[in-house]
């Protein structure tokens, strides 16, 4: 993904206390550009708020985004 130049971003409902700890435990902080925990917008998945977010911080239109392990 890195060689792709791809932008990476986590988008998770669980609160920014819980997120950033698990992601340096797990040693794949480094890889995440941006990270938007439950607390970071007003509304939470499935609205599409952080999502929205993701692509404002990015300044992308959503339809340039792809999504991975969503269901």
């Amino acid at each position: 993904m890195r060689d792709k130049r791809l932008r990476l971003a986590v988008v998770t409902n669980k609160p920014a206390a819980f997120t950033a700890p698990l992601l340096a435990t797990t040693g794949i902080a480094e890889f995440f550009e941006l990270v938007v925990s439950g607390d970071t917008v007003a509304r939470k998945k499935p609205d599409p708020m952080p999502m929205r977010h993701v692509c404002e911080r990015f300044g992308l239109p959503p339809q340039r985004m792809s999504r991975s392990g969503t269901r």
